[in-house]
């Protein structure tokens, strides 16, 4: 049997914590210099949003003392900046023993699969035990989307569970 969850990041570039990121970024052997002039210049921007209201543009000012978390929406470092942060997170569920093993159909490799990541989207899988059932695996699934969730949360996320979604795959 096997599962698949799609648990969906509520406004990601927006949520990314700066220190996890930036971390997430040297580790990854990004040097430190453009990481403090990329972190600078959010930390001192102007955000303004046009409106359909009275204002012409509603503004939002970074304040150095309180900086508003997040990278942007259209910041181009985002995709770069999101999978950096959420590369640890992922091999944190690798580690706990989420995915699954198959072997290759052509080449016979042994190969592990925790899951997919396109930009802030995310398939999680997990296969249970041999002859294992679908019923006593949604509870390792639940697990899964979890571990997933505490660590999007550390590192300034969150879960939309009305985007989110799960399947499950059982044998007859």
């Amino acid at each position: 049997s096997g599962a698949l969850a799609g648990p969906d990041a509520k406004s990601c570039y927006d949520r990314m914590a700066h220190v996890s990121t930036r971390l997430s970024m040297q580790r990854l052997g990004v040097p430190k210099g453009p990481i403090a002039s990329l972190f600078g210049v959010l930390h001192k921007s102007t955000h303004r949003i046009p409106t359909a209201y009275e204002d012409p543009e509603v503004r939002c000012v970074r304040h150095p003392s309180k900086p508003i978390q997040g990278i942007g929406q259209e910041n181009g470092c985002g995709p770069a900046g999101w999978i950096a942060l959420s590369t640890p997170i992922m091999a944190m569920l690798g580690q706990l023993g989420f995915g699954f093993w198959t072997i290759a159909a052509i080449t016979g490799i042994l190969v592990y699969t925790m899951g997919f990541a396109f930009v802030d989207n995310i398939d999680l899988f997990h296969t249970g035990q041999y002859l294992q059932n679908g019923e006593d695996l949604i509870p390792e699934m639940q697990q899964a989307v979890d571990a997933w969730e505490q660590g999007i949360t550390a590192t300034g996320g969150s879960l939309v569970p009305g985007k989110s979604y799960w399947g499950l795959l059982d044998h007859k």
